[in-house]
């Protein structure tokens, strides 16, 4: 057993198969009878299991606490210099009960510094009964007498008939399944055949242009950014200083990046891997890219790989993850399947948690988090895949990485192999990557530079590049040429065969074929399962668009659509034969959808039905974008929809405070910026007088605050908060310093506010020296926040008021401000003509 096994044993509650003792004094060679009788207990209870559970291996761990904390650790404790061997335990048991356990495995681990004694109990057919009294410290066992424990482990007691015969029929699944199937030949069979499912289906991926290459040929190498835990102080106060949280909002709450990881050797080395990326980053390539690598012998070659994606659950109540691999394996018996997940043999891809829909997504995360927490199938892997922005979904036990935007080492290199793939010759190829990277790194095309970062938007500008020698300045034009490319000028460069698809259809205008392919993609995206079509329903689309087209003419422009533009591909067919279908990229979905919006005036709709919907979140840039310098309007009303989440005399109060804390003063800093920046504060404060600070390092109310003002003082309100929840020496050096920072920006006009950092400086002067002063401790931790609250003139009334409503102001009020900035920058970018300056102008201010 090693250490990381370890970890996962402790972390799970006590049940039939699993005991803690903090220590044992026979290890240690110690002879006391009742401590002997008290180990020997132990172990014939869980080798005897609990109604249930007796095909799994027990386990009896010396040096570890019987309480479970909450952060899922122990109470750990060295047992010393073990001197106890198996066969003198063995011996002990056979002189004890009957039949004789034939084996256990013991092992010492060590686990953060301490060293750990394991007892492993395999399972076996047989029922153990005792041949003697057994007296321990606290109770004494008569022979005859079969003991087990309770399935929470708290308790040893003596089974009575009843429970006798069903454990016993229990454990015959243990001599039944012996003779189905050696495991290490089952576990060969079943890799084969799922191998040969994965490298059929996932070993070749198609480009934009539709041209099929090996997964691995234009594979660069994704590189994955780790998250730090923000659950502690420490953290919280080593957060760089100037971190550019604008830069950083679409990832944030997912920690501190710390340089750039291999994801190939990070998947290798951690069990539980929770892959986010931002939309077209390639999380799906880089996790079939691992499917077929382990398919071949380069990636955990001894694993049976599983790949599921998760956009195909249309209704959780009939999803179960365990039915889903067994599926998978394509075994008649569950049994066989139960084995091989106990082995930990398994490889489980899930592909899109974002993409199941918001109704089932809960019910899916909880399936995946028990699973992965199940006592029996703990060991297995699982790589999930999912984008940045859905960051409620927090699993335990699962390392969260996040899939890094290309550098411009990987840019070359992926276009390279782009057009050297696509090239006559290697050396036109060559020349073409030349020309392209030139023309990328001029500052004209910054913006553009700046978007090819991940690679389906590096595959649309490579592409675009290689047909117009161009290239376009946003994104949104970006999607329109790539998908003009697709609708028309494909066909026309690669003498696609007119006669595939309806006359109907071929008859259509580029404008027209987008205009149904935006209907189609916005009838959809408001549906909670967004992203699976049936046939049935695409044609129900076409129908109602084209109006005067025969049934077999709607049939022949689902297959056009897939066959000569890949926009819309066939995912898989249900059990009635019929075709599932999705947009090729959700990104494409996104775009048609906004396109819609704009072109059919539904803004107002848009609005009010999905401004605080965080899945909206790409379609409401898209649509800023597309409609530039016209935005106005629609800026305007979602600046007048999120005055309604403030609508409360708590939330006025505190729009009121930051109102009149910055008037007036001399920064030069915009108005909406200083309120900003004022409330981030009041938040920061807030979470520490709830005594909740470890929460305001994802706070994503103080992100969204921080983001509405550009100017990066994250660290500044984290050290306000710390100072506040734990006043000593260091909080308040840091709050000195920042409260020097914080003046210099010249936003607050309260006369108290400038006389903080001396008044900080007196109190510390007055920090007692001998920590054992309590009284007088205890009276300066509470001078501290009142010498805050007065500089900030902030009630800890108006504090109590509006924390309790810190979920409308975060997730609601703040999220929409922040949306209307981004979706401002994606219109006109740093443009501010005088509409935007009213929007702007009312931003943050109370109404009432």
């Amino acid at each position: 057993m090693d250490s990381e096994e370890l970890r996962g044993l402790i972390a799970r509650k006590e049940d039939a198969k699993l005991d803690f003792k903090i220590e044992s004094k026979v290890i240690n060679g110690i002879k006391d009878d009742k401590e002997w009788d008290e180990f020997l207990k132990d172990i014939i209870s869980i080798a005897n299991g609990n109604i249930g559970t007796a095909t799994e291996t027990g386990y009896l761990i010396i040096g570890a606490g019987d309480k479970l904390k909450l952060d899922g650790t122990r109470d750990l404790k060295d047992v010393g210099v073990v001197t106890i061997q198996e066969k003198q335990i063995l011996d002990k048991l056979k002189s004890a009960c009957e039949p004789r356990l034939p084996e256990i495995k013991c092992d010492v681990v060590s686990l953060d510094g301490k060293r750990l004694f394991i007892i492993s109990i395999p399972p076996t057919p047989y029922l153990y009964t005792l041949t003697k009294y057994l007296q321990t410290p606290k109770k004494g066992y008569s022979p005859n007498t079969v003991l087990i424990r309770r399935k929470d482990g708290e308790e040893i007691y003596e089974a009575d008939d009843h429970e006798k015969d069903i454990l016993r029929k229990e454990k015959k699944n243990i001599t039944s399944l012996n003779s189905i199937i050696s495991i290490d030949c089952l576990v060969e069979e079943v890799r084969n055949k799922c191998c040969d499912k994965i490298q059929h289906l996932y070993s070749k991926i198609k480009l934009l242009n539709l041209q099929s290459i090996d997964v691995d040929q234009l594979y660069v190498d994704v590189y994955l950014l780790k998250k730090i835990s923000s659950e502690t102080l420490a953290t919280i106060d080593g957060l760089v200083k100037n971190s550019n949280l604008q830069d950083d909002f679409d990832r944030f709450g997912l920690g501190q990046r710390r340089g750039r990881i291999d994801g190939f050797e990070v998947a290798k080395k951690r069990s539980k891997l929770m892959i986010l990326g931002k939309p077209g980053s390639g999380k799906t390539t880089f996790l079939r890219h691992l499917a077929v690598a382990c398919c071949q012998g380069e990636f955990k070659s001894e694993n049976i790989p599983v790949f599921i994606e998760l956009r195909s659950i249309t209704n959780a109540s009939h999803f179960n993850l365990f039915d889903e691999i067994h599926k998978e394996f394509d075994l008649t018996n569950q049994e066989q399947t139960k084995q091989i997940l106990k082995q930990g043999k398994v490889l489980i891809f899930l592909d899109g948690l974002d993409e199941v829909s918001t109704e089932s997504r809960r019910d899916v995360q909880k399936q995946i988090d028990e699973f992965s927490r199940n006592s029996l199938y703990y060991k297995n892997h699982l790589i999930i895949t999912c984008r940045t922005q859905t960051t409620e979904y927090t699993l335990q036990n699962f390392d969260y990485v996040e899939v890094a935007d290309f550098h411009p080492a990987q840019v070359e290199k992926f276009s390279r192999n782009w057009f050297t793939t696509l090239a006559n010759t290697h050396q036109e190829g060559e020349e073409i990557t030349a020309k392209f990277l030139e023309k990328l790194r001029l500052p004209e095309n910054k913006q553009i530079a700046e978007l090819a970062v991940t690679p389906i938007l590096l595959s649309l500008t490579c592409w675009i590049f290689g047909e117009s020698k161009d290239l376009p300045p946003k994104r949104s034009q970006l999607y329109q040429r790539g998908i003009n490319l697709l609708l028309k000028e494909w066909d026309k460069k690669r003498d696609i065969q007119r006669d595939l698809g309806s006359e109907r259809y071929r008859n259509l205008s580029l404008g027209d074929k987008q205009k149904l392919l935006s209907y189609i993609a916005y009838l959809k995206f408001n549906q909670e399962q967004y992203a699976l079509f049936k046939e049935s329903e695409i044609q129900k689309y076409i129908s109602e668009y084209l109006k005067d087209i025969s049934n077999n003419d709607i049939q022949s422009v689902v297959k056009t659509i897939e066959a000569q533009h890949g926009l819309l591909i066939q995912r898989a067919q249900d059990i009635d034969s019929e075709g599932i279908y999705s947009f090729s990229h959700l990104t494409f979905q996104e775009y048609f959808t906004a396109k819609y919006i704009v072109e059919n005036n539904q803004i107002e709709q848009l609005v009010k039905e999905h401004l605080t919907d965080t899945r909206w979140r790409e379609v409401f840039l898209l649509t800023a974008e597309l409609m530039g310098d016209n935005a106005g309007n629609f800026l305007s009303l979602m600046q007048a929809e999120s005055q309604k989440y403030i609508n409360t005399p708590k939330l006025q109060n505190l729009l009121h405070w930051a109102d009149e804390i910055t008037s007036g003063t001399a920064g030069n800093i915009k108005p909406v910026g200083k309120r900003a920046i004022a409330i981030a504060i009041a938040v920061a404060i807030g979470y520490a007088e709830a005594n909740i600070i470890a929460h305001a390092a994802n706070a994503i109310g103080i992100a969204n605050a921080i983001g509405i003002t550009n100017i990066p003082i994250y660290a500044y309100t984290n050290a306000i908060g710390i100072a506040y929840y734990s006043p000593n020496v260091n909080t308040i050096n840091k709050d000195i310093e920042t409260m020097y920072e914080i003046e210099k920006l010249k936003i607050f006009n309260n006369e108290e506010f400038t006389k903080l950092a001396v008044n900080l400086e007196k109190l510390k002067s007055e920090i007692p020296n001998d920590e054992k002063q309590q009284e007088k401790f205890n009276k300066f931790a509470e001078e501290l926040p009142t010498t805050l609250l007065n500089a900030f003139n902030l009630p800890r009334e108006m504090i109590y008021s509006f924390m309790a409503e810190l979920e409308t102001l975060n997730h609601k009020y703040l999220y929409v401000n922040k949306l209307i900035i981004d979706c401002k920058r994606a219109a006109i970018d740093e443009a501010s003509p005088p509409w935007w300056q009213e929007i702007e102008e009312r931003m943050l201010k109370p109404t009432l």
